[in-house]
């Protein structure tokens, strides 16, 4: 799968947001109040839904999804439990036109947007939904812009929002393939018979999952748009009754148990894969920490026996634990049981950096985060030999005692507010990189190597990114705070881990750009080593350009200095 990825934002269709059936969105405040311990109002209310999986959907007769197992826990703990056999499963219309009328009626999901505002008391979030573009992972389709997908025949659901969405970014009625079971979509996406298919990035994969058996069989290369989803109460439900729901909800979001796993995070995991949901820096430290206090608790066989079961407690989809000795062995690992015991010390990734000496760096001086390129799970399998597949990814270590410590990871695309796949600061300096490399296309080299060079131009963002340039034989053509070693090849430049930067950054150019994670002093912290996360691009073939920012410019979190004195 190509490692470039759109960054398309698009205003949602307000027309056509009926459409969205229970689509999702956004609360602006979330209330404190605890649930009351009894709330017999809840027992008046009529609750209506529609067939739109994995939220809420028909299987056998019996209702189930996310917002049906959520509603079931939540008035439970108000006292008067709502059974999913109360809720009537109708059409969007029909749902929405219940909770117009009222009177006490509750709609989900139903998306919160602002002509909607007034017209319901609202209680949630329940999840936030992606509009996206679905791929084969083995065909080279990168989306950076709406011209890039008029090359594309594009399935989607008739009537969908997708349509209208896809319309006005130009693409044409004919592009389209229109079918009403995203099934046959499916199908057709993976014969050939389309290129992309546009859906709810969790209704895709769940029918995805359904049809092929393996939930990431397609790639999302652009995403549309994302939105929250919510309990909708008509506006005669007491307001006390939806501060108690709301108050439950909140409940069930924090409270944790012994392995860091809410009640909210077990009800999303029966139908989607952790990372799915979106997870922050803090999510995933918090992840591994619960992770460490149960290996330190419950001894390290026990621990490493639950880190190796793809169905255990800290195996979920693309989020999962590793573990390693001091000495470089891969002591437990639910994708790659068959490089258990073996020893990884000088592994690195596809790009060069040496990730288990790093990891284990940081986790001998107390944990921290790490960024490295690492290939995602594809139908139970890690293929560390498919070399297109590799991703970048935020990782945390920690140590369980003077012998072991593990670590986990999240790709760009499973954070929160990863827009199409990246976090906004990446998405940045990608931008960034690509208005160099076009302005040097377009206006030639002696002028794109003086913009580059100058401290107030283009290419200096304000807050303090920049961008480099190079020829591929590493000699620094042009940079806006190093002047002095302009002209100079630094080819030969080597971390205190022994990564040639340069090198690896030049050889990533020529073979068409991409990210690379390397490690370089920072000036605005004393110059000490830091993990830094970078985009190059040809210019043509002769030079290249590229960017980077700081890892904890992504996670908001220092981790230890990388001190060339200890390696």
């Amino acid at each position: 799968m190509p490692l470039s990825e759109c960054w398309i934002r698009i205003v949602c269709i307000l027309a056509v947001l009926g459409a969205l059936l229970l689509a999702t969105g956004c609360m602006n405040e979330q209330s404190d109040e605890v649930a009351d311990p009894i709330d017999d109002s809840i027992s008046r209310l009529s609750f209506y839904t529609e067939d739109l999986p994995p939220f809420n959907y028909q299987e056998n007769g019996t209702l189930h999804g996310i917002s049906v197992d959520l509603l079931e826990v939540v008035t439970e703990r108000m006292g008067y439990r709502v059974s999913r056999d109360q809720v009537q499963l109708v059409s969007w219309t029909d749902a929405y036109q219940a909770g117009l009328a009222g009177p006490d009626t509750v709609i989900f999901m139903t998306g919160r947007v602002p002509q909607r505002e007034a017209l319901f008391q609202w209680a949630g979030p329940i999840y936030t939904n992606h509009n996206v573009l679905f791929a084969r992972p083995d065909q080279p389709i990168t989306i950076t812009g709406p011209e890039d997908l008029k090359a594309y025949r594009i399935g989607v659901i008739a009537d969908d929002i997708t349509v209208q969405q896809l319309l006005d970014l130009g693409v044409g009625p004919d592009q389209l393939v229109q079918e009403t079971s995203p099934a046959v979509l499916i199908a057709m996406l993976e014969s050939g018979a389309i290129d992309l298919f546009g859906y709810s990035e969790a209704t895709g994969r769940y029918v995805s999952e359904k049809e092929t058996g393996d939930y990431y069989a397609f790639s999302v290369v652009c995403t549309l748009t994302s939105l929250e989803g919510y309990y909708a109460f008509s506006t005669d439900v007491p307001e006390s009754t939806v501060r108690s729901f709301q108050g439950a909800l909140d409940a069930l979001k924090t409270e944790r148990d012994a392995a860091g796993i809410t009640p909210y995070d077990q009800i999303v995991r029966r139908y989607i894969p952790l990372a799915e949901s979106g997870m922050t820096p803090q999510d995933l430290e918090a992840f591994v920490q619960s992770a460490s206090a149960y290996a330190a608790g419950g001894g390290q066989n026990a621990a490493l026996a639950l880190f190796q079961d793809k169905d255990g407690n800290f195996s979920r989809g693309n989020l999962y634990v590793y573990a390693y000795d001091y000495k470089g062995t891969l002591l437990a690992h639910p994708y790659q049981s068959n490089l258990v015991g073996t020893d990884r010390t000088n592994w690195t990734d596809v790009r060069g950096l040496p990730f288990v000496r790093l990891s284990e760096y940081t986790a001998l001086n107390g944990g921290g985060y790490i960024a490295y390129l690492y290939p995602a799970p594809h139908g139970g399998v890690i293929d560390e030999k498919a070399l297109d597949t590799y991703q970048p990814k935020i990782g945390y270590v920690a140590p369980v005692d003077e012998h072991w410590w593990i670590g986990s990871g999240m790709y760009f695309s499973d954070m929160v507010q990863a827009g199409a796949g990246r976090p906004e600061v990446v998405s940045r300096m990608i931008a960034l990189v690509e208005d160099a490399a076009r302005y040097g296309q377009a206006q030639g080299t002696a002028a794109a190597l003086a913009e580059i060079s100058d401290k107030t131009g283009r290419f200096v963002d304000p807050e303090g990114h920049y961008v480099y340039a190079y020829d591929y034989d590493g000699t620094l053509l042009a940079h806006p705070y190093l002047s002095d070693q302009v002209g100079t090849s630094l080819i030969d430049r080597t971390d205190s881990f022994g990564m040639e930067q340069i090198r690896v950054l030049s050889e990533t150019a020529r073979n068409g750009g991409g990210y690379v994670v390397f490690i370089w002093p920072n000036p605005e912290r004393e110059n000490r080593d830091e993990l830094k996360v970078g985009y190059v691009l040809p210019v043509d073939e002769h030079w290249w350009v590229g960017s980077g920012v700081y890892l904890r410019e992504i996670t908001g979190t220092d981790s230890p200095a990388l001190s060339s004195e200890d390696n």
